[in-house]
């Protein structure tokens, strides 16, 4: 990973209020690696503006003659008038203090020297980020954070900076927060009340909370709490007991008020719950059932589900009946539980021809009984030479099987012929390629002698053809002939769907059978013309086209990272990769997702997920177009891009990585491995790392979802799961993609597998604690490349020392600390967000945790 070193040690003052003088106050230095500028400072003032704020700020004459080295803010673009300053101070309305805040940087280098310095020790809440003056296109430092030195090669004299506080400059004042932050009841019988639940309020704060008054403006929603006024001393909490008794049934929802001295005063709790019927209640989806065309003798069904939402009574069905009896039911009773339901199958097998209706009744113990679902279904009779199924859905690139049946047939017949026709009627796409027909088991006997000649059309792209299948089936005994009556395996005919095109989610074609005809042995005609003659074949393609960004044929790590492009503006879809990778929202269950127009986090989570789980939200499964296999395992010789070196244990899965390219993303599929990492923090130097387990599959994805991160060149430590496995020997590696930072995925691709422990760190490297949040304790792993000083210090959000947790030199190795949530005098510390800091030699990194009690 890429490391910013310190040239300086800074140190960051937040000056007290007084008049006239900014209240924050951030030193920076500037430097050619020669020359030394440590009087840069910037911030935030009440009483600041955008130009000279004397004595705090001064006009700076022109630069020095050049080959010396000189650095400066060019307030000009912010003040309207040619000002620079050392220092650049801006107004803020009042502390604390959120937003973002431009500042403009000037340069000469010294002869001789090529780069400018730039080193900077921040405060925990605030991060900046420094481009060029083109928007990041020559450099673009990313979010910088903590301490550091940012080096700028590249030959040019400005930049931006841009600083994002956030909550900065708190003043003494009380906290107020709430746990939880909202309450939910559930169902509650109408007239009865609920368990109390208790809410926590807290005083993060640094002076007394004083709670003058609590309300609700719901009288179905009352609380408990101290004598008002309540007072809560700094780091102190108190509890409020809630209760829910309703009056009427449906959803009801309200608020607790409390009125404070904390800023944000009143701050209300949200409350709901659900007025339920003791019981027991009875509701049925769908009211009613219409199974459409059905051939006559065949059966389908369809689910009807009935619902108690009685809160305490069970609902008794002692009878579920349809009629007449082209209908049926399963099962025929059944006992509902309160708040449960219970699906009930419903056959439809017509005897006849035509609209057939009926009814579903149910006998229950619940007010309305009997209950009704109407039903109706139309019965087709079929006849003639046909294809067991009218229509069919296929995936692409495979080869499929369908049966023809001969029903009804009135006389003894000796022989057959008919015509298939491919891909040939009015608006059908050219996919279908015929294989063959063979006999089915109704005529598998040697007598039967079926002869069949392909007619094909030019072939397309494709491999598919508009054909036609001329066919002849016949007897060679007299009068040896099938005996009138249904015949429902009477051919096979395979066939192969082609591949579609990346971007065509389905397409639509057809066989059709014509010319057919049947005679006895004497040669009198037979009639055998189809009640229907045509079978549709729906083909979808293995990837939709849905999160596809790339219209490479695959949803993976790429197509993420093509979306946090053009989320954080480093690059923009065109309007196919825009419509592919606006999916967000998709509702779970739906068959398609609703686009809102945008294309943002929603939308990459939606695709991460599909990705992870390996299901679209409507339950259909991804099936990506068929890859080229890479041995991954097969000897190195030394020419492959990038190496994967995988430690295996009983512990854990460790990845490292050796590549000759910067990577920027990485996709793995670990399969064999039915052991669940559950809910473990997974640890990964591009930024974030994700997974999710299936049986004995693991899918893990790391990449940045801020664009940020990257691994260059080189051998670096690339990611961590630690859970327990019990064979680490059987685990396989089924996929492996490896984007490069010009996003491009690499083809030469070697994994090392090492049943082992990993070797020592090569880098510095604090990882996020585990669990979080926490109560009551937490750990938190860091790594040591070689023997020093390290420092670990827990800080509250006024940054103020917490804890020490460390402060000692370590050997080079990986280690583990724990955090009980003590301070330094033995005292537990408050509910809320802390920031660690580690300090090791040039290295500084913090992360934020936060204690839930």
């Amino acid at each position: 990973m890429r490391k910013l070193f310190s040239i300086l040690s800074l140190v960051v003052l937040l000056v007290g209020v007084a008049a006239a003088q900014p209240e924050i106050d951030i030193p920076m230095t500037f430097g050619d690696g020669v020359a030394l500028n440590n009087q840069i400072r910037f911030g935030l003032g009440l009483t600041m503006t955008n130009g000279i704020d004397f004595p705090w700020e001064s006009d700076l004459p022109p630069f020095p003659p050049a080959g010396a080295f000189e650095a400066r803010f060019d307030l000009t673009p912010y003040a309207g008038s040619a000002l620079s300053s050392y220092q650049d101070y801006r107004p803020a309305a009042s502390f604390p203090f959120s937003g973002t805040v431009e500042h403009r940087i000037i340069w000469q280098l010294g002869d001789g020297n090529t780069g400018f310095y730039i080193g900077y020790n921040l405060p925990p809440e605030a991060t900046i980020l420094i481009k060029d003056e083109l928007g990041g296109i020559v450099f673009n430092s990313g979010t910088l954070s903590g301490s550091g030195t940012y080096h700028i090669t590249a030959p040019l004299t400005s930049a931006r900076m841009t600083v994002t506080y956030t909550n900065i400059g708190n003043v003494p004042a009380p906290g107020f927060s709430l746990s939880p932050a909202s309450l939910n009841f559930g169902p509650v019988a109408v007239g009865s009340s609920s368990a109390a639940q208790t809410v926590t309020v807290t005083n993060s704060g640094t002076l007394p909370l004083s709670i003058t008054n609590i309300t609700s403006d719901n009288a179905q929603f009352t609380f408990t709490s101290a004598a008002l006024p309540i007072t809560v001393p700094a780091g102190g909490n108190t509890t409020v007991d809630v209760t829910f008794t309703p009056s009427s049934l449906g959803n009801q929802s309200g608020n607790i008020i409390f009125t404070h001295n904390a800023p944000g005063s009143p701050t209300s709790l949200p409350v709901q719950g659900v007025g339920a019927d003791a019981g027991p209640t009875f509701a049925v989806s769908p009211a009613s059932v219409n199974f459409g065309n059905v051939s006559v003798g065949n059966t389908v069904t369809a689910n009807v589900t009935v619902t108690n939402n009685g809160l305490t009574n069970p609902l008794v069905i002692s009878s579920a009946v349809a009629a007449p009896g082209d209908f049926s039911v399963s099962p025929a009773s059944a006992t509902v539980p309160p708040l449960g339901s219970q699906v009930f199958t419903v056959s439809f097998t017509p005897s006849a021809g035509g609209t057939i209706n009926g009814t579903l009744t149910f006998t229950h113990n619940a007010s309305g009984s009997p209950s009704t679902v109407n039903l109706t279904g139309n019965g087709v009779a079929v006849f003639g030479l046909i294809f067991a199924q009218d229509t069919v859905y296929n995936l692409e690139d495979s080869s499929y099987t369908e049966t023809m049946q001969l029903k009804s047939l009135s006389a003894k017949a000796q022989a057959l012929q008919f015509r298939i026709l491919v891909n040939k009627s009015a608006g059908d796409n050219i996919f279908l390629t015929f294989q063959n027909i063979q006999k089915g088991s109704d005529v598998s006997d040697p007598s039967w002698v079926l002869q069949y000649n392909v007619f094909r059309g030019p072939l397309t792209s494709n491999g598919a053809s508009v054909d036609s299948i001329y066919v002849l089936l016949y007897n060679l005994n007299q009068n040896g002939g099938l005996n009138p009556g249904d015949y429902n395996d009477l051919f096979k005919v395979k066939y192969r769907v082609a591949d579609l095109p990346a971007l065509v989610d389905t397409a639509r074609s057809t066989f059709k059978i014509t010319n057919a005809e049947a005679s006895t042995y004497q040669g009198f005609p037979i009639n055998i013309t189809p009640s229907r003659n045509t079978l549709t074949v729906l083909a979808t393609n293995r990837v939709r086209s849905y999160g596809d960004v790339n219209g490479d044929g695959f949803i993976d790590i790429l197509d993420l990272i093509d979306v946090v492009d053009h989320i954080v503006g480093r690059d923009s879809l065109d309007a196919a990769e825009f419509a592919r990778a606006d999916i967000a929202p998709w509702t779970i269950g739906a068959p398609d997702p609703t686009p809102d127009g945008f294309v943002n986090v929603q939308d990459l989570s939606v695709i991460q997920n599909i990705i992870l789980t390996g299901f679209y939200p409507s339950g259909v499964q991804v099936n990506n177009k068929p890859e080229v296999q890479n041995n991954y395992l097969a000897k190195s010789n030394g020419d492959e891009e990038a190496k994967l070196i995988l430690y295996l244990n009983k512990n854990g899965i460790a990845m490292h990585l050796d590549s000759k390219v910067a990577i920027r993303g990485a996709q793995i599929h670990f399969g064999q491995l039915p052991d669940n990492p559950g809910n473990v923090n997974m640890e990964s130097e591009l930024g974030g790392g994700y997974y999710f387990h299936q049986v004995d599959l693991l899918r893990v994805l790391m990449y940045d979802q801020a664009g940020q991160k990257y691994i260059e060149e080189g051998r670096h430590y690339l990611g961590n799961i630690p859970f327990t496995i019990q064979r680490p020997q059987d685990i396989s590696i089924d996929k492996l993609i490896l984007v490069s930072l010009d996003k491009r995925k690499l083809t030469n691709i070697k994994v090392e597998i090492i049943y082992g422990d990993a070797p020592l760190p090569y880098d510095y490297e604090l990882f996020q604690n585990f669990p979080n949040p926490f109560n009551p304790s937490t750990s938190v792993m860091f790594t040591v490349p070689k023997n020093g000083l390290v420092t670990i210090k827990v800080y509250d959000m006024l940054g103020q020392e917490v804890a020490t947790l460390v402060n000692e030199v370590v050997d080079r190795g990986v280690y583990t600390v724990n955090w009980d949530g003590l301070t330094n005098q033995g005292s537990y510390v408050a509910s809320g967000n802390y920031i660690y800091r580690m300090v090791a030699g040039d290295f500084v990194k913090s992360r934020k945790m936060m204690l839930i009690k």
